[in-house]
């Protein structure tokens, strides 16, 4: 498999960090040992709504600036599990929402792969 090389952090300890992407995975290099990097609501998913986003949709029920709501594991009709953060997914990939500002395949993908890393906080 072909390891994508995106950053090389230097510490004044001489220790190296290294973040590889393998299938569109990314894995973190430290000291020789690699690690799976989980992807957080907090740190990559939420800065992707602009504050726009969260306030307009916020009246409608839709909390997206609210990590307890949109990884509440409670499903419904639609979902059997995470049914906000699905439904929310659905609009996105449908270019529902946000309006006026279709996410990129990169940002779904990011947001797909949140899911997939068990939609941590």
């Amino acid at each position: 498999e072909k390891l994508l090389r995106e950053d090389v952090s230097r510490f004044t300890t001489g220790i190296s960090i290294v973040v590889y992407t393998v299938c569109n995975q990314k894995y973190v290099s430290r000291m020789g040992s690699v690690i799976p990097m989980t992807t957080s609501f907090g740190n990559d998913i939420l800065p992707m709504f602009r504050p726009g986003d969260i306030a307009c949709m916020t009246p409608k029920g839709v909390r997206l600036g609210d990590a307890s709501w949109v990884c509440d594991p409670a499903g419904n009709d639609d979902f059997p599990d995470h049914a906000n953060a699905r439904r929310v997914f659905a609009a996105l990939s449908s270019g529902f929402m946000p309006p006026g500002h279709r996410w990129s395949q990169d940002s779904l993908d990011l947001y797909a792969s949140w899911m997939g890393d068990g939609f941590q906080p």
